[in-house]
């Protein structure tokens, strides 16, 4: 408990409840079983994976796009967000459909797969900093970005 002269601070055992006490407006404010707010932790912790995934070596990639589940959305101006995932079975979901890939590959630079019946290939380069990601149709190719880690399909 602390005591400013104006305010009265109390705050139970376990920091899950507190309490403020005005005595000049002779009022109590009481929150109970109060959480951290774990929004801006996993912005720093999808900030700092990205940090290490922009300066992964060849192995480190490897591993991470080939044998890993991770997710990554994207804005794409043709198709607004799309989302690319990784590991073994690969997908990319575009405008809400969802079309599961194949044949990834991972070159120690740019992870890739081709996606669509086979007709669109995605490219996926960790290192550039804004346009991680290139789709491409035929001769027609998309970049996207920014990228952003996307924890929704995490196991």
């Amino acid at each position: 408990m602390s005591d400013d002269g104006i305010r009265v601070y109390a705050e139970s055992n376990n920091k899950e409840s507190f309490a403020v006490s005005d005595r000049i407006k002779k009022t109590t404010e009481q929150w109970d079983k109060c959480e951290i707010d774990t929004s801006e932790k996993n912005k720093e912790r999808s900030k700092e994976e990205m940090a290490f995934i922009e300066n992964m070596n060849s192995s480190q990639g490897k591993k991470y796009f080939m044998n890993e589940k991770h997710a990554f959305t994207t804005n794409c101006m043709v198709w607004e967000d799309v989302t690319l995932i990784t590991g073994k079975v690969p997908a990319m979901i575009i405008a809400g459909q969802v079309s599961m890939a194949s044949k990834p590959k991972w070159n120690g630079r740019e992870y890739s797969f081709i996606f669509n019946n086979g007709s669109m290939v995605a490219r996926f380069t960790p290192s550039k900093k804004e346009h991680k990601l290139i789709i491409q149709n035929g001769g027609n190719f998309y970049g996207c970005g920014p990228s952003v880690i996307d924890r929704r399909f995490e196991d």
